[in-house]
């Protein structure tokens, strides 16, 4: 009787960890993942380089983090030397076409519209990461469904 009692409480908590888990794990890819695609904005001029040539996917290797809305012809280049691709490089266990990629920021204004110098580029970008445990409301309630996760990094331009 106990255990018929107890059961449903350590089945929520273990599916509540495995979530947790899951959360974690997408959170530090997402970061990884937008610190190596800053890294690269930063290097030269990989701030001008958005996404793939390809709407959605290349042809090798296949890139499937979408490119920022309104995204130039001129910033799309060919795989692997673009801020997408970096992102998807990291984004192992998650399904990288739901990432969203923000345009980069180079000092304060969008990249693709600065002329000069640029010092800094911030590079962000958002995933959002469904529950199993989605009949329970109590777990929605706290952590919401889905759990959007976000990151955003900033580097210095080499000049």
């Amino acid at each position: 009787m106990e255990f018929a009692l107890i059961l449903p409480v350590f089945l929520m908590m273990t599916l509540a960890i495995v979530d947790g888990a899951r959360i974690f794990n997408a959170y530090v890819s997402l970061t990884n993942g937008v610190r190596e695609a800053a890294l690269f904005a930063a290097d030269g001029k990989g701030y001008l380089s958005f996404c793939t040539t390809v709407a959605g996917k290349a042809a090798s290797p296949a890139v499937s983090v979408p490119c920022p809305a309104g995204t130039a012809a001129v910033n799309k280049v060919n795989d692997p030397d673009n801020i997408a691709y970096r992102i998807d490089a990291e984004s192992s266990g998650m399904d990288a076409s739901l990432v969203v990629l923000s345009k980069p920021s180079c000092d304060g204004t969008p990249c693709d519209s600065v002329s000069g110098v640029v010092t800094n580029v911030t590079v962000s970008a958002s995933y959002p990461v469904g529950l199993f445990v989605t009949s329970l409301p109590v777990i929605g309630s706290v952590w919401g469904n889905p759990v959007m996760l976000s990151a955003t990094t900033t580097a210095r331009v080499l000049p």
